[in-house]
């Protein structure tokens, strides 16, 4: 088992500013990276003039930021809460409640996909008085009615240096793997449900989808675990686990572990080890 070790040197407030063609650094697959800003997905959402309803093709957009979100960006629980800012152009009527309205439009849909509404915060509507293009074309205007994201990192002092065998002592994460193994082999649902953290982050139908409640899970699980996933995990070692202090990969990522505290913030050593994300297709 090999500990990764990864210093922290996090500034105690540092704001980045997500607008519509800005670029947000963030993990290519669900797991975040130990270097996120290795990648970069560029987020973008419009409106119609004088509307606030989100568009369903700016929902798939919406869904990269869900694994950040969820899972704590560059460390586990180190965000503290995203900003949502609504904007409006020159032209528009009432663009200060116009906007206000687009960022509650947002963080509504954001909650649907799962998202905690403990870490989503409309920063207010401001109107057109922001502008990023000129509001002079149309071109500019449209990139001027959007919603714009920004997030502030927790204080250095709360996440300190932190080792992979610190967060999952071997003892403790051999127990859990062996038990889980066990669970899904007899098909113990109600142990690998007690197992699971929620909302659980699946790719259920060959789709990201979150599980939101035990129930959920109980009722979809032959669907999330299916045989071949089950057989699948009975083939596995503890000893071929990938420990890192961004979590515990099981496979090529069929699995996901991680230690989740009481506020819901993952990757921390006082936390209870859970699971955090199936891919059902990935054997």
């Amino acid at each position: 088992m090999q500990s990764i070790k990864t210093p922290l040197k996090i500034p105690l407030k540092i704001l980045f500013i997500l607008s519509v063609m800005a670029v947000i650094f963030l993990p290519a697959s669900l797991m975040p990276s130990a270097h996120a800003t290795d990648y970069a997905i560029t987020v973008v959402v419009q409106f119609e003039p004088n509307q606030w309803k989100v568009d369903d093709k700016y929902k798939p957009e919406l869904e990269k930021l869900l694994p950040w979100l969820e899972k704590g960006g560059f460390h586990g629980g180190t965000i503290k809460e995203l900003l949502i800012k609504g904007n409006a152009d020159a032209t528009e009527r009432d663009p200060v409640t116009l906007s206000k309205r687009r960022a509650e439009a947002v963080k509504k849909i954001l909650i649907q996909m799962g998202v905690r509404p403990s870490r989503l915060i409309i920063k207010g509507g401001y109107g057109n008085t922001l502008p990023i293009a000129d509001d002079q074309t149309e071109e500019g205007r449209a990139k001027n009615r959007r919603v714009e994201f920004a997030y502030e990192l927790a204080e250095a002092s709360t996440y300190p240096e932190a080792s992979s065998t610190d967060i999952y002592p071997e003892n403790q994460l051999r127990i859990f793997f062996q038990t889980l193994q066990s669970a899904l082999a007899s098909n113990d649902t109600a142990k690998v449900v007690a197992m699971t953290n929620f909302p659980l982050l699946t790719d259920l139908r060959g789709s990201k989808k979150f599980i939101q409640t035990s129930a959920e899970l109980t009722e979809n699980f032959d669907k999330v675990f299916t045989q071949k996933f089950k057989a699948s995990m009975a083939k596995k070692n503890y000893q071929d686990l990938f420990v890192t202090v961004q979590g515990v990969r099981v496979g090529n990522g069929m699995m996901w572990l991680n230690k989740v505290d009481a506020q819901g913030f993952y990757g921390q050593p006082e936390g209870t080890l859970k699971i955090i994300n199936v891919n059902t297709g990935w054997h």
